[in-house]
């Protein structure tokens, strides 16, 4: 499983969009959610930046355009470094 992948099948409880730009994509901070990046080959490092400096939730966003080379995301379809399906959603 890619990282993109892992970040996909994780749940997303809110996200941010404005202007064409994606401010955040929050998931839960538990430990399947940890455990789910940690395999995909997130470090521990990466993981608490993007928990930023409350520790209470885990901004997907973050690791998906920080470490894992993604370049888009909807609501719909999740992150991804294909342009062809981000014309598609």
């Amino acid at each position: 499983m890619t990282k993109l992948d892992a970040l996909n099948t994780i749940k997303v409880v809110d996200f941010d969009c404005c202007n064409g730009e994606v401010e955040y994509v929050i998931a839960e901070l538990n430990t399947g959610n940890i455990k789910t990046l940690l395999d995909a080959g997130f470090t521990p490092e990466q993981i608490d930046d993007a928990m930023g400096f409350d520790k209470t939730d885990i901004d997907l966003a973050t690791l998906a355009f920080c470490y894992a080379g993604a370049n888009y995301w909807s609501s719909s379809g999740g992150f991804t470094s294909s342009v062809m399906r981000r014309l598609s959603d």
